[in-house]
């Protein structure tokens, strides 16, 4: 598959609110950020699959606001590749905690971010 390909693929799955991942037919690595080589081997023989949206968060940083805001980022394992993305919560979320991922839309395209589960 072509870059170009690989990105048309991933945004025809965000765009349908699933979230999509690439994993190595060579060495069954699992990655999120299209790119043309496998990160761990090189390989170009990639293949574009889907996560069961299901997953666990691995690190967490909360950033307090002068408004009183706050902002959440983290970095979430879904089905064996991690993504960093925002965590959506009301002080539930914690390392190791289970979460499941939601869409927000920004300028037009959809991005996932990880809303911590009850």
């Amino acid at each position: 598959m072509k870059l170009e390909e690989l990105w048309r693929a991933y945004h025809e799955r965000l765009d349908a609110n699933r979230l999509p991942y690439l994993e190595c037919k060579a060495c069954k690595h699992r990655f999120y950020y299209p790119r043309m080589l496998c990160p761990r081997c090189s390989s170009t023989s990639l293949e574009v699959k889907e996560s069961d949206g299901r997953g666990k968060i691995f690190s967490l940083t909360r950033i307090q606001k002068k408004d009183g805001g706050r902002t959440t980022y983290g970095i979430v394992e879904f089905d064996g590749f991690r993504i960093y993305c925002n965590v959506l919560e009301d002080g539930k979320a914690d390392v190791g905690g289970d979460v499941s991922v939601a869409f927000v839309e920004l300028k037009g395209r959809k991005y996932p971010v990880a809303r911590a589960d009850a």
